[in-house]
């Protein structure tokens, strides 16, 4: 099964991801901004999917994503999942 890098602002809503994903039977790591992502992804493992939780804004999602796919090589065709998330009044 493919790694998994779950990036999620909100520390509840990345663990529950990450513990859902592990028990499905995949590998997960969590990083708590873009910052971090781009530090996991740039390091020696290999993901097959990056979700991006709902404990960002869509604009933080965006550009997680964009700082993704700026890094090239296998991060600028890696699958990003943004789960979104009805926004509060």
């Amino acid at each position: 099964m493919p790694r998994v890098l779950v990036v999620d602002g909100n520390a509840i809503d990345r663990l529950l991801t990450q513990s859902l994903l592990e028990a499905g039977g995949y590998a997960a790591d969590a990083a708590i901004d873009a910052s971090h992502a781009v530090e996991w992804l740039t390091g020696r493992r290999r993901y097959g999917l990056v979700i991006i939780g709902g404990g960002d804004s869509g604009c933080e999602c965006v550009e997680t994503a964009r700082r993704i796919r700026a890094i090239g090589g296998h991060a600028a065709r890696l699958p990003i999942l943004a789960l979104a998330a009805p926004l509060a009044d």
